[in-house]
């Protein structure tokens, strides 16, 4: 945490090269992710939450802070920023969003609870894609269509015997990347 000017500002990693900083200025919350740069008022912000998911492939982080904003009356747009919840960064910078905006705060509610007050899915088929089993099964499905695509793009032209081979490791891949997605998903849907 520093205090950059007027506002506080908390750093954290979301991958080995990449900081999130989220800056709580006067009026407004800024982030900033690489060359991803997001500004809201704080008269505009209605609700906010945390959507906790573990750290893919590499220790990439995916949690999100949420933020149900009316820019315009009548209008309600979600704003969706990663925020790493274990990092001191993280932790500092969500305590002093509470303290700001104490009536938008929906934190300290279970996930289901402030997912409706924010207006979202409370899990969705992405939260199992961006666990660990669906990273891996991404992966491995990637990895599958890459190479067949390669083989059929460069490969000299070869015998029944080997595409038969080939094409037996290739659907065993298959079903190993489908499965691991699936287990993903599923997996994601018993948190609850």
């Amino acid at each position: 945490m520093s205090d950059a000017g007027q506002g506080r500002e908390f750093r954290y990693k979301i991958t080995s090269f990449v900081d999130g900083v989220l800056t709580l200025d006067a009026r407004v919350l800024r982030y900033k992710q690489g060359l991803r740069h997001v500004q809201v008022p704080y008269a505009n912000i209605r609700r906010f939450g945390l959507k906790v998911r573990g750290k893919s492939l590499g220790g990439v982080v995916t949690s999100e802070l949420l933020l149900r904003t009316e820019p315009q009356p009548g209008q309600s747009r979600l704003v969706r920023v990663a925020l790493d919840p274990d990092s001191e960064g993280g932790k500092a910078g969500l305590a002093a969003l509470r303290a700001q905006l104490p009536d938008a705060d929906t934190t300290q509610l279970p996930w289901e609870e402030a997912a409706s007050r924010l207006g979202v899915k409370p899990y969705t088929w992405q939260d199992g894609m961006m666990s660990r089993w669906g990273m891996i099964g991404t992966a491995l499905l990637a990895g599958v269509a890459g190479v067949t695509l390669m083989q059929a793009v460069t490969g000299p032209p070869v015998s029944a015997d080997v595409r038969l081979g080939r094409g037996i490791v290739a659907l065993v891949a298959m079903a190993a990347g489908v499965t691991c997605v699936v287990v993903g998903i599923v997996k994601t849907r018993k948190k609850r």
